[in-house]
């Protein structure tokens, strides 16, 4: 397995756990109360605990992407008008 391909591997997972989050943070309350209430408490409970990780890690992700994206906006500006470009 190259190495390229393990990079693109794990960016892939990284942007996928980014975009669940963006998805689940604003019915973070309702799909709580929705696991919360499935009959089985084991069940609920161990689903809570996955879901929680998932959604932090989910938030980590779209920290790390949201740091990239602006510090390489801020790259780009910097190089563009260093070439005379305005924008």
């Amino acid at each position: 397995m190259s190495a390229v391909r393990i990079f693109f591997e794990v960016l892939l997972v990284i942007v996928a756990l980014a975009l669940i989050y963006t998805i689940v943070t604003p019915f973070k309350a309702e799909v709580k109360s929705y696991i919360l209430s499935i009959g089985n408490r084991q069940v609920s409970e161990l689903l809570y605990i996955i879901g929680y990780i998932i959604y932090k890690l989910g938030y980590l992700s779209y920290t790390l992407l949201d740091l990239i994206a602006k510090y390489s906006y801020q790259a780009i500006q910097y190089l563009l008008n260093g070439l005379g470009v305005r924008g």
